[in-house]
């Protein structure tokens, strides 16, 4: 996950959060899935790469990005893998944002899971980087976070996020040569998938209009 000048950084299969399916049946309403505009002009705060120009909709599964070649060398993986691990304590300030603001219980529950999610992710990017490279990177102590204007606002740009990270993350798969890293790099985009339907829920359990 990243970040984005006006909204928070961080796309989709539904699957509801562990502890809460225990109230909610065997599957959760399905809201209408927000299909983002990847033309926007959305312009990168602490992650200075440009977006690339493949569409990715929330509610791809990984067999229909699997459909697509992508060419990526890995000096172009390699930046992206440092780009995420750089941004870790942005995304950290990000759900600290969001926890503080959360309405219900069903929400704090969605966005810690999320967040554990990412942490998780924060160490696979870091032993990933230094089994390809030998070098250790620790993320910037030092950013500034803009807090986004409202809790709806901070749900719309993490969705935003996810998608655009999505994007990233595939490209990082390409260039993967082993199995490990090929299984490491599909954890992560999996994990992502979820997540951006797991915010779509938050977006339409709390009527966040656009």
């Amino acid at each position: 996950m990243q970040y984005y000048e006006n909204w928070p950084y961080v796309s989709s299969n539904m699957i509801g959060p562990g502890p809460t399916n225990k109230n909610m049946g065997s599957g959760m309403p399905t809201p209408g899935i927000m299909q983002p505009d990847m033309n926007m002009d959305l312009q990168p705060g602490y992650t200075p790469h440009l977006m690339q120009q493949e569409t990715m909709q929330p509610g791809m599964g990984l067999d229909m990005m699997q459909q697509e070649h992508i060419d990526v060398d890995m000096a172009e993986a390699l930046e992206l893998i440092r780009q995420q691990i750089k941004g870790e304590m942005q995304d950290r300030l990000f759900y600290q944002y969001l926890l503080d603001n959360v309405p219900t219980l069903l929400d704090k529950e969605i966005i810690e899971e999320v967040r554990d999610n990412e942490k998780k992710h924060a160490k696979i990017f870091r032993q990933l980087y230094f089994e390809l490279t030998g070098k250790t990177i620790q993320p910037d102590e030092n950013v500034s976070f803009e807090k986004p204007k409202t809790y709806c606002e901070g749900l719309r740009g993490a969705l935003m996020g996810e998608t655009s990270a999505i994007k990233k993350h595939r490209r990082i798969l390409a260039a993967m040569k082993s199995r490990k890293h090929i299984n490491m790099m599909v954890e992560i985009i999996t994990d992502e998938l979820r997540h951006g339907s797991l915010y779509n829920l938050l977006i339409h359990n709390n009527n966040c209009k656009y």
